[in-house]
């Protein structure tokens, strides 16, 4: 098998490919918007590189030899590889293609990040969304380490080499059971709850908001009554139910009905939910993104 250099180039590969379709290298150059000597001159250095002659010519143009017969077909299968690469390369470089990683801390029931979802995956259908739950603190070492892109996290935490904007805020709401004497109320006080005990979730990503409720105590002058458990939110909240204790959720929860539980606001408390991101991570589709975030946070 001959052994083609690299020297061959894929402007010699069009050249003669052209050539081969329109049987003249002078139709060949005007169809390209070339001279017509570099068409020959590219062409005969591409013969000299494969060793072989790719064209019998003659007065009234040129023809395939059985050499550039065979040659012709590899010739445009790797043109048209190169073409649908180069594509593929260019939508990615537009953001219209890749990965977005994306990490969570609250539901995405959230209105705003649901919308905000909704519509990225319509107008860029081809980019992966991939979604992360955990807690901010793990997110933004993700950020940091470039194994997430960005995460939409409660607070307003300046995070240290990481970029933020604010998209929405919430309210702050206390789960009960619905037996409870405050479901009487439409929205209660921390003065409501001091005498509550709530329920800590040790391991899932609800911890930051019970840290909320021992800190509002504290400036109260309450002395806050938690248990700490070590089961994820989707046990934490049977507990409650079952009239174990009270626990905390941002507004977008309440949405997700669950047996036996109510909701109520908390007075004054408002979470601001922020986009958090490296500004060294290049990730078109990122940009796309963050830049539809701030369109719809307006």
């Amino acid at each position: 098998m001959t052994r083609i250099s690299t020297a061959v180039d894929i402007r010699q590969l069009r050249y003669f490919v052209v050539a081969a379709e329109q049987c003249s290298f002078r139709k060949a150059a005007d169809y390209m918007r070339v001279q017509a000597s570099s068409v020959s001159r590219g062409i005969r250095d591409l013969e000299d590189e494969i060793g072989a002659s790719l064209f019998q010519r003659c007065c009234s143009g040129v023809t395939l030899t059985e050499a550039g017969k065979s040659f012709l077909e590899g010739a445009t299968q790797v043109l048209a590889i190169i073409e649908r690469e180069a594509q593929q390369v260019s939508r990615v470089g537009r953001g219209e293609k890749g990965r977005i990683r994306i990490g969570v801390f609250a539901s995405l029931s959230s209105q705003f990040l649901n919308d905000l979802i909704e519509t990225y995956a319509t107008l860029y259908e081809d980019v992966e969304l991939e979604f992360i739950d955990g807690v901010p603190e793990r997110h933004v070492a993700g950020i940091r380490q470039g194994s997430l892109d960005v995460a939409f996290l409660p607070g307003t935490n300046d995070w240290v080499e990481c970029a933020c904007v604010h998209l929405w805020s919430e309210r702050m709401f206390v789960v009960l059971p619905v037996d409870h004497p405050l479901r009487r109320k439409r929205q209660v006080s921390w003065h409501d709850l001091k005498s509550e005990i709530f329920l800590v979730n040790e391991i899932g990503p609800w911890t930051m908001f019970e840290k909320h409720v021992v800190r509002r105590f504290v400036e109260l002058g309450y002395q806050p009554n938690v248990r700490l458990h070590s089961v994820d939110r989707e046990n934490l909240l049977p507990l409650v139910a079952l009239g174990h204790g009270l626990c905390v959720t941002p507004e977008s929860v309440t949405r997700l009905r669950r047996p036996r539980l109510i909701y109520r606001p908390i007075c004054q408390e408002i979470i601001a939910f922020r986009a958090v991101w490296s500004p060294r991570n290049d990730n078109p589709a990122l940009r796309r993104l963050l830049s539809l975030s701030r369109a719809k946070a307006v």
